[in-house]
């Protein structure tokens, strides 16, 4: 919505005086016409302040809107929404290429794509050893945890997770059985057993 036009104090009186000039010729008297810009200028002047401050507030919604998406939880992964351009998860739903959500027919309700930016896969040690003191991977103070090895749930598709996946199994390893027997093992396996290969979490 452009902003409404405004004008000065000297252009309403330019504009007042040329109406005043052309009253005889459309058969209104000066004094008439005088009487009608009194009432139409004031409340003119009121829209004009009206409209204004309506699109202030407009602007001032829209800007607490955004600043709310970024601190919203994702209701699939637990991470901050954010804007869906780099920062934070990107949320459960559909996006469209400048980050704003894609709505249905009403206007009003987003559209649900959790794959958009969230992928499936298993959190679960592959080590034995590293069971013993499981309790999942933490980011942001979000748990990851599959229930057991073939065990899916939703994570963010930017992520370190195999890393701090792999980082703590080995750890372990190096706890339990000492650093010269410790082995590379495990990886974060999505849907039909396939090895994803995650980037770093934002």
């Amino acid at each position: 919505m452009a902003p409404p036009k405004t004008f000065t104090q000297e252009e309403l009186n330019e504009a007042v005086t040329q109406a005043l000039a052309k009253a005889p010729r459309s058969g209104v008297t000066k004094e008439d016409l005088a009487d009608i810009l009194k009432t139409v200028i004031p409340a003119t002047i009121m829209a004009m302040d009206q409209a204004k401050t309506q699109s202030t507030h407009e602007q001032t919604l829209k800007a607490i809107k955004a600043k709310l998406a970024l601190t919203e939880k994702c209701s699939i992964c637990r991470q901050v929404v954010g804007d869906g351009k780099g920062r934070g998860c990107g949320g459960p739903w559909a996006r469209d290429t400048n980050g704003a959500f894609i709505l249905q027919a009403d206007g009003k309700t987003r559209i649900e794509k959790p794959e958009q930016f969230h992928v499936k896969a298993v959190i679960y040690p592959t080590d034995p050893i590293a069971l013993r003191q499981w309790d999942g991977i933490q980011i942001n103070g979000a748990y990851y945890r599959s229930n057991g090895p073939n065990h899916e749930i939703w994570i963010p598709k930017v992520n370190d997770i195999a890393q701090m996946l792999l980082k703590y199994e080995e750890d372990q390893r190096i706890q339990q059985i000492g650093r010269k027997f410790a082995r590379q093992s495990g990886s974060l396996s999505g849907t039909g057993g396939r090895s994803i290969q995650a980037p770093t979490f934002q």
